[in-house]
């Protein structure tokens, strides 16, 4: 559920003092700022991505991605969050407005959206991660010492703070935040090769291990200095995009580049399967509360729904069904977002329904990702496969 942010407003002078309120107590603004990458070229999540940023996608029954990251940096008293994005970022400026839910809505640069060639007429590849040049006229205009960079490929729920001190006392130049990942055979995953102290001595794509390896989780914690270095370095080379992972290739061995072990619950969304297989695993405790945390909250954009209606011949099974939908049919271990209607007689079975969907009377469908504004006509059974979900793309009449 979405929380209202509180302002503390200190002396008649009126002065809003912006922070989180953790266990009574309210914490201030840490020195750094946040840069998130809406986009991944080595991610392509199919029809859910065609339209839209990989940010952008829906996740969790009401969020997006995005979401996530963003109420993490929110959350840990960043009162600027840079989004850069390259292409297909309408729905993603229709999501964050001016950054009102996150409490980002303020005078002094609260949340910038970076649309690529705002600071540059060059013209890049279309398929790139980023715009650096936009990002360095965003950096430049920022007093922060240190900066957050995130990408898109992985949702937790966390804050900086601790990361941020062990950063500074490490005296490292590059702090990089990993997990032990037991899938080692994915494309889009960055592995770290780490020495006996944790500081990254090699990179892999494809670990040769039986075990869990350190997989990258795409967070970074740097200077505001040293990335506009390396971002006006970079661009003089003429390369005007990068990624987190290609970041980390290429000065690992300049720069003393650190490991942060997470050893909090990690959902990946950098595959159809990953994005598929995590959001059932959602779907239960104890991941479920260690993803929606109370004490950290996501915040996201405010939608007025009425609750939802179960007729009589309405059941639900470890579902996660959002406001606003009218159900009368059965559901069994799956995501339901808002204003779904599932018609009488319908059983849905790990399926992910996107929202304003309508499933007609007489329906079987499993192992189906159903995009938003879809409609599925009465007595249509469809069956995807657990290691491959069948995807239905955005407006579809089934």
């Amino acid at each position: 559920m979405v929380s209202d942010r509180r302002h503390a407003f200190a002396g008649s002078i009126g002065i809003c003092l912006r922070g989180r309120v953790r266990n009574g107590e309210k914490e201030m603004n840490i020195d750094a700022t946040g840069l998130i990458f809406a986009d991944d070229s080595r991610v392509q999540l199919g029809e859910l991505t065609r339209n839209r940023a990989l940010a952008a996608v829906p996740f969790g029954g009401r969020y997006r991605i995005i979401d996530f990251m963003l109420s993490n940096m929110v959350n840990s008293g960043m009162p600027q969050v840079g989004v850069s994005t390259v292409n297909k970022y309408r729905s993603l400026m229709d999501h964050l407005g001016t950054g009102g839910p996150w409490d980002l809505d303020h005078k002094t640069r609260g949340l910038q959206l970076l649309p690529p060639f705002v600071a540059s007429d060059i013209q890049h590849d279309r398929s790139a991660s980023c715009d650096l040049s936009g990002i360095l006229f965003h950096l430049r205009a920022l007093k922060r010492k240190y900066v957050v960079v995130a990408g898109s490929t992985a949702i937790l729920n966390t804050t900086f703070n601790n990361a941020l001190e062990e950063h500074i006392d490490s005296g490292a130049d590059i702090t990089v935040f990993y997990n032990r990942d037991e899938d080692c055979t994915h494309a889009a995953r960055l592995f770290l090769i780490l020495d006996g102290v944790k500081r990254v001595k090699g990179l892999s794509e494809a670990p040769d291990s039986a075990y869990p390896v350190a997989c990258s989780l795409d967070v970074l914690i740097m200077s505001r200095e040293l990335f506009i270095y390396l971002a006006e370095e970079l661009m003089s080379r003429d390369i005007f995009s990068i990624d987190v992972a290609a970041l980390l290739s290429m000065y690992y061995n300049t720069y003393v580049v650190r490991g942060r072990e997470y050893i909090g619950s990690v959902l990946r969304v950098d595959s159809i399967d990953a994005y598929f297989n995590s959001t059932l695993a959602s779907l239960t405790d104890p991941l479920r509360s260690a993803i929606y945390n109370p004490p950290n909250p996501i915040f996201t954009k405010i939608k007025d729904e009425a609750p939802t209606y179960y007729t009589d011949t309405a059941q639900a099974s470890n579902c996660l069904v959002s406001d606003g939908c009218y159900i009368e049919g059965e559901l069994e271990n799956s995501l339901v977002f808002r204003n779904v209607t599932i018609g009488v007689g319908t059983r849905l079975k790990n399926c992910i329904i996107g929202q304003n969907s309508i499933v007609s009377e007489e329906c079987e469908l499993e192992n189906i990702i159903l995009d938003k504004n879809c409609l599925v006509r009465p007595g249509i059974k469809m069956k995807g496969r657990a290691t491959g979900p069948r995807v239905i793309t955005k407006g579809a009449i089934i």
